[in-house]
């Protein structure tokens, strides 16, 4: 559960790094 909810803010975090 905490990897993949890591992995979901990881993958929030990258997204809004990018726009």
């Amino acid at each position: 559960i905490f990897r993949d909810h890591a992995g979901y803010l990881g993958t929030m975090l990258n997204i809004e790094g990018q726009v």
